[in-house]
Parts: C-alpha cells; sequence; structure tokens
C-alpha cells in the first residue's frame, strides 16, 4: 500500500493549523481582555486618566493575559483542525493510507511545544516589563483622586477630610443648593458644621486646590481643643458665625502620578525565574533562622520559669549548678514532695499570687508568640508569592501541551468541525481548567496547600482526560462519538421494531382467506380497543396508576402473530408483502412500569427516579400509538386486497 509523503503531510498539518491557532489565539486573547476590563474598571474610571494612559494600561495588561489565552487557544485549533479532517473524511483518508494518529498529530505537537517553549521565554522576559508597567499604573490610578462628582441628596465623601450634602443641584449653571459641609479635616474634635443656601465649587488651573464659594449660611464649631476645662460638667464653649459670603480653600491633588517603577520591580511580578529562585532562598533561610531563635529564646524563658530558691538555671552546665541539681533530687527522695503537698502548706494569698503570676506569665508568652508570628507573617506571604509566581512560569507552558492532547484526538473522535461543537468542548474544558486552578492558587496562596500542589492541581486534572482521550483516538474508539450515544438514545426510546418474514419456497396447503379476513377483524378491533384504552388516551402524569394493561397487549400480540403465521402459507405476494407491514407488538408497555396500580402509583410519587421514567414511557407510548395505527391500516389493506379476491369469510374461528 502506497503512503503518504511524509514531509508532504506534515507541511499539510502545519498549514491547516497554524492559521487556525493564529485566528483562535486572537479571538481569546480578546475575550480575556474583555474580562480584565470587567474586572478593572473601577479603578480606570472617573479618575481622569488621559487617552495615553488607558491605551499604555490596555497594551500593558494585553501582554501579561497571553499565558491565559494561548493555553484555551491551542484547545481550539487543534479541536477545529482535528475536526474539520473528520468531517472532510480527510482523516479516514490519511489512516487509510497507513499514517497512524500519532504520526499526524507530530508536527503539530512540535509546532505547540516550540509555542509553550516561546510562552516561557516570553514570561520569563518580556512579561515582566509589562507586568512592572501594568502595575505601576494601575496602582498609581488607585492613588488618583476620582473626578468630582457630587450627588443629590446624600452625603459625598470624595473629597478627604469633608462630608458634603447637597439637596439639589442645578447642572447648567454649577450652582448647589442648600449644601452642607462637615469639615473634620483638623480632626473630630475639632469638627465644623457649614450651611448654606447655595453655593459653588471651583479647581484652579493645576488642579491642586478646590474653592468653596458659599452664600447666606452659618458655621458652628466647638472650641474644646482651644480650652483647658478644670471642671467636667462645665459649658463647652463654642463659636457660631454668620455670613453672606465665604470662601473655604480645600486641598484636592486631581492630576494623576506616576509611581516609581522601582518599588514593583522589586516585588514578584518583575523578577525571572532566577531572580524569584534566589529570592525564595534567601527568604526561606531567614524565616528559618528567625524561627529557630524564637523558639530556642522561648524555650529558655520558659524553661527558666519557675518556683526556686535558687536562680539557678536547668540549662547552666557548671560544676555548682550540677551539685545543686544533685542535693535536690536527694532531698526529693527522702522526703516525697508533691504540687499538691506544696499548695496545702501554701496560705490563700500566696495560692492566688502564684496564680496570679502564672497567669501573667502565660499572657506574656502569648504576646510574644504573636509578635513573632507577626514578624514573619510578612516575610511568609511574599515567600509565598514568589513560589507561585515561579510555578506560573512552568505550569501555562504545560497547560499548552496538555490542551494540545486534549483538543487533537477530540476533535479526531467527535469529527465535527466548524466553531460550533469546538468552542462548546473548548468552554468547557477551560471553565473545567480555570474553576480547577482558582482553587488550587487559593489553597496555595492562604498556605493550606504546599505551593507546588496548589499550583499544578490543574494540570494533574487535567492531564488524564488528555492520556484517556488520546489512547481512545488511536485506537479509533466511538467512546466520545456523539453520534453513537443519539443512536443509542434512538435504540431506547423508539427502537425499530420491524417483522422479518422469508417467503416459503413450497406452500402444501395455502391459507383460507375467508377465516383469515375474520382473523384480520379482530386484530383491527383489538388494536382499536388498545387505542382506547386509558394507558394509551390517558394523561401521562396518570400512567403510573393504569398498570401495564398487559391482557390487552398480550391479546393483541397472540393474535397478530398467529395472524401472520397462518398468511404466511400464501402464495400471493401482495398479501405477503401486507403481512411485512405489521408491526411486532410488545406483550407489555415497558418492563419498569409496575403491574400492580398501587406500586405505580408509589413509584410515581418517588421523583427522582420517577421523572426521567415518565420520560421513557411517554416516548415509548407514542411508539406504540404509532404502531397501532400502522397495524389498523395494514389490517384495512390486507381486508381490502382478501375482499377483491372475492373469498368468502368462514362461518366458524
Amino acid at each position: 500500500m502506497k503512503k503518504l509523503p511524509v514531509k508532504r503531510l506534515y507541511l499539510f498539518m502545519l498549514q491547516t493549523f497554524l492559521p487556525l491557532l493564529l485566528m483562535t489565539f486572537a479571538i481569546c486573547w480578546f475575550v480575556v481582555l474583555m474580562q480584565f476590563l470587567w474586572k478593572y474598571v473601577d479603578d480606570m474610571v472617573g479618575k481622569g486618566l488621559s487617552a495615553m494612559i488607558l491605551a499604555k494600561m490596555l497594551f500593558y495588561a494585553a501582554m501579561t493575559l497571553v499565558p491565559m489565552a494561548l493555553p484555551l487557544g491551542i484547545l481550539l485549533a487543534s479541536l477545529m483542525t482535528f475536526g474539520n479532517l473528520g468531517e472532510r473524511l480527510e482523516l479516514l483518508a490519511m489512516k487509510s493510507a497507513g499514517v497512524p494518529l500519532y504520526r499526524i498529530m507530530k508536527p503539530l505537537f512540535f509546532s505547540v511545544l516550540a509555542v509553550a517553549g516561546g510562552l516561557f521565554i516570553f514570561q520569563n522576559d518580556l512579561m515582566i516589563q509589562s507586568q512592572v508597567k501594568f502595575y505601576t499604573i494601575l496602582f498609581s490610578a488607585r492613588r488618583a483622586a476620582p473626578e468630582l462628582e457630587i450627588p443629590e441628596g446624600t452625603f459625598y465623601n470624595g473629597i478627604k477630610g469633608y462630608n458634603l450634602f447637597v439637596k439639589k443641584k442645578d447642572h447648567k449653571t454649577g450652582v448647589l443648593h442648600d449644601l452642607m459641609i462637615y469639615d473634620h479635616s483638623q480632626g473630630f474634635a475639632d469638627a465644623r458644621i457649614i450651611v448654606a443656601d447655595s453655593g459653588k465649587l471651583k479647581m484652579d488651573e493645576g488642579k491642586t486646590f478646590l474653592t468653596l464659594m458659599l452664600h447666606s449660611g452659618e458655621t458652628f464649631q466647638n472650641l474644646r481643643a482651644q480650652q483647658n476645662q478644670p471642671v467636667d460638667d462645665a459649658p463647652i464653649p463654642y463659636m457660631r458665625e454668620h455670613f453672606a459670603t465665604k470662601e473655604i480653600v480645600i486641598p484636592f491633588d486631581a492630576n494623576f502620578s506616576m509611581m516609581d517603577e522601582g518599588a514593583m520591580r522589586g516585588e514578584y511580578v518583575g523578577k525571572n525565574v532566577f531572580q524569584l529562585q534566589r529570592f525564595i532562598d534567601t527568604v526561606t533561610l531567614r524565616v528559618d533562622s528567625v524561627g529557630t531563635r524564637n523558639a530556642e529564646n522561648l524555650y529558655r524563658q520558659t524553661y527558666n520559669a519557675r518556683y526556686a530558691a535558687s536562680r539557678l538555671s536547668p540549662l547552666d552546665t557548671s560544676a555548682t549548678a550540677i551539685a545543686y541539681r544533685a542535693q535536690v533530687q536527694q532531698a526529693s527522695k527522702a522526703i516525697p514532695i508533691t504540687l499538691d503537698s506544696l499548695e496545702r502548706r501554701a496560705t490563700t494569698a500566696q495560692r492566688l499570687e502564684a496564680r496570679s503570676q502564672m497567669i501573667n506569665r502565660f499572657d506574656s508568652y502569648i504576646g510574644e508568640c504573636i509578635i513573632m508570628r507577626e514578624s514573619t507573617a510578612y516575610e511568609q506571604d511574599r515567600r509565598i508569592s514568589h513560589m507561585r509566581e515561579w510555578h506560573t512560569k512552568f505550569t501555562y507552558p504545560v497547560a499548552c501541551l496538555v490542551f494540545f492532547f486534549i483538543g487533537a484526538p477530540l476533535g479526531a473522535i467527535i469529527r465535527k468541525g466548524g466553531l460550533g461543537t469546538p468552542i462548546v468542548a473548548s468552554v468547557l474544558f477551560f471553565v473545567l481548567y480555570y474553576m480547577v486552578d482558582t482553587f488550587g492558587v487559593k489553597m496555595a496562596k492562604t498556605g493550606e496547600w504546599p505551593v507546588w500542589a496548589g499550583m499544578w492541581l490543574s494540570t494533574f486534572v487535567l492531564l488524564p482526560f488528555g492520556l484517556f482521550l488520546t489512547y481512545k483516538a488511536t485506537r479509533d474508539s466511538s467512546t466520545l462519538n456523539v453520534d453513537t450515544y443519539l443512536n443509542w438514545l434512538k435504540r431506547v426510546f423508539r427502537p425499530q421494531r420491524v417483522r422479518e418474514l422469508e417467503p416459503k419456497e413450497l406452500v402444501v396447503v395455502e391459507a383460507d382467506y375467508g377465516q383469515a379476513l375474520t382473523e384480520v377483524v379482530g386484530v383491527r378491533s383489538d388494536a382499536r380497543e388498545l387505542l382506547a384504552a386509558p394507558i394509551i388516551s390517558g394523561r401521562l402524569l396518570l400512567i403510573w396508576q393504569y398498570g401495564r394493561d398487559a391482557v390487552l397487549m398480550s391479546r393483541l400480540k397472540e393474535r397478530t402473530d398467529a395472524l401472520v403465521e397462518y398468511l404466511h402459507n400464501t402464495t400471493d405476494k401482495l398479501i405477503f408483502a401486507k403481512l411485512m407491514d405489521m408491526p411486532p407488538i410488545p406483550a407489555t408497555l415497558s418492563r419498569w412500569l409496575p403491574p400492580d396500580r398501587k406500586a405505580g402509583m408509589a413509584l410515581g410519587l418517588f421523583l427522582p427516579i420517577s421523572l426521567p421514567l415518565l420520560i421513557y414511557l411517554g416516548a415509548r407510548r407514542k411508539l406504540l400509538k404509532d404502531e397501532l395505527h400502522t397495524l389498523i391500516r395494514a389490517c384495512d389493506e390486507l381486508e381490502e386486497i382478501i375482499n377483491k379476491k372475492e373469498y368468502k369469510p368462514h362461518t366458524t374461528l
């Protein structure tokens, strides 16, 4: 058998896959960028950012989102590539030419491997610059003051140190009516309340000061801070001022100022793999040494904390200390002393004092432990964040390979091209990946799991899917073929019941058509009776109380089979053809329908099982109804054929 040229096949696969990869990557990139805008829109809107700053922010954000969009693009592109090949039967032609699936996937695998390597280099070098600039702009935007937009009928606290209430605002002239200003810029003890009939806000050209022009109002302020009150119940002095016009100048810097990028370069977003590893090793050593030193200090303090006449430490190894401990041990052997005996010898005051000292000492130990923990918590958080970033530089490139081994075999199995089915399958897998990855990152961030376990959890979950799909695709399995399950569902809900008969080559005794005509009338009558029975014509929701109604169906099945068997002894081809049109009638509607009425009603009340069974019984009843109509129509045609032959019915059945 002649095989396809390998080089031409590889070139064809690359020419098919790479344009799709560029298209799907662009689509996924745009989708994740829109998700980013939805997440950070509050930090950008209303801050007075220029178009150039917004454009830079979006560009740097797009660069940081490349690692998230690329695996999804590879999944969708590989699925569409092999789906299109399978739908156009090109994949079947390649396999027929003797090329196995793994050789068809070989050039795409190496191209995805190159893309994954390029993604690692991009994350380790170029994306660092984008992350530093993006987070610098983002934190600068968060620090920037929002645009001044005072609402009506509610207090506005957008100006630091002031709360403003405006009852009504003239949008054309900018005049504010019925103002109330709560000034706590000098502290809440020196708060000042200003009420005015109208006013107007104006900002200077440099956007560093707000000027508030007020008309017809008054000011109230306590003077508690300016007076020393010798008597607690003395009246508190205050100042009350009426004014016709008053001008208040408020510091308010509305300009956008960029932070220094050096702060971001010192964080995990501004470091490559080697810098991250160096920082992790340094912080780990520092945290461990600090923890060991704190533990030793606390151990010494607690070990020395005892009630004894001597102040010699139990850790002292001098000759005096050793001799004293030996003397104490000999005395304890001569006169057994327990804590209970010591407590009985002490007075109540001594016992209370000892317990008080013990409680104070333990509170001191607890406070020291809290201080020690807080002193290392910041370093631990930075260590975890750097470890997460270190693993992230490897998880996304590996995710590209995992998604390829999911998309390529899945496309070869389902054999559906275009954007419909591939997008649905890709979204399902990516949602699973995103959910598992988010869970793992959260567990790693909180320290409940090791960092490596949380960051690689999504890869560990999806890798078995890729291996399973690749194995099934290489063996041409129909396990995941949608048509296989659709055909199975059709067989379950609407099985094709066809009567199969072979014409007899020799008929010894031909059937009595007169007697057969009487049987045809009886079969048709039974079929109509069954159609009118509650199990067929009644409401579907009440099917549980009808039972199987096996008497009518069994009788119809026996009479139909007997008629077909009797007329099988015929030489008339037209009559034989009509016998083939008679469908085989089942003895019961379904074996899942209980024969007893009480048992059926009990099953109908058990909703978790009865609901899918109700759908199944409805489909089977619809099929049986169609078969009964077909049987009646076949009986009518068979009666017409027999009557045309002028056969008289037999007088006895």
